[in-house]
């Protein structure tokens, strides 16, 4: 609580805020200053979209085409494809 003498207090001000000739009390610079905003609400995350397995199929198939992939390799990466239900 804050004392001020009687004659200080001046009775316009809204809910009886001390006067200090001209001066602002830090209680009434406070209640003037902005409240920050809180923060925003975290948006979520969309599930990882399912991968097109006849896109990738044909992918692997264009590879093999080209030679990139070894029969080996192509037979491995198809049957990981298949099996990833």
């Amino acid at each position: 609580m804050i004392m001020v003498p009687r004659q200080l207090r001046r009775s316009d001000f809204p809910s009886s805020v001390p006067y200090y000739r001209g001066r602002m009390t830090p209680q009434v610079i406070a209640g003037l200053q902005p409240r920050p905003a809180p923060p925003p609400a975290p948006v979520p995350l969309p599930p990882p979209a399912e991968p097109d397995r006849a896109r990738q199929l044909a992918t692997l198939d264009e590879l093999r085409g080209q030679g990139v992939l070894s029969e080996t390799e192509y037979d491995d990466l198809r049957r990981r494809i298949s099996g990833a239900s």
